[in-house]
Order: structure tokens, then sequence, then C-alpha cells
């Protein structure tokens, strides 16, 4: 009984090689891809609808710096600063 499969030129093994290696390539390179995709912040353009700001969102303390820093505005306690004192 002679076997199915049988190459004495082992032609079968070198292109089922080859086959692997490309696979293998694709399959890194498309993994790369993936991982610089998702590391990678992207650039989107913006949308241009002019609209100034958005009344639903919360805005700036009007005594407060754009930053923000807390130690810019003095804090006043009470109804008002001094009042009612001597």
């Amino acid at each position: 009984m002679k076997p199915i499969f049988y190459d004495p030129t082992a032609r079968r093994w070198r292109t089922a090689k080859r086959v692997a290696l490309v696979a293998g390539v694709v399959l890194c390179v498309l993994m790369g891809a993936l991982i610089v995709g998702i590391l990678v912040n992207p650039v989107l353009p913006t949308l241009g609808l002019g609209l100034k700001s958005n009344p639903h969102l919360p805005q700036a303390h009007p005594l407060r710096p754009a930053n923000g820093r807390p130690g810019d505005v003095p804090v006043l306690h009470g109804p008002a600063a001094g009042a009612g004192r001597p």
C-alpha cells in the first residue's frame, strides 16, 4: 500500500512553510497596526459648527481665571466680607 501524501521531493513541505511564513508576517503586521491604533491618540478635525458655548455645561466662575487655580481668587466668608465689623 502506497502512502496517500507521500512527497519524496518535499515540495509540499516547502510550500507549507512559505505559506505559514507569509501568514505569520501578515498577522504580525496587522497586530502591530492594531496596537499602534490603540496607543496613538487620533487627531480629529473640528466640526466647525460655530457654537460659542453650550448652555447645558457648567460655566466658569466669573471671578476665577480660566486656568481655575483656587489660590488666584480671594475667598469671601459670610454674606459680605467685613460686614458687621466695628
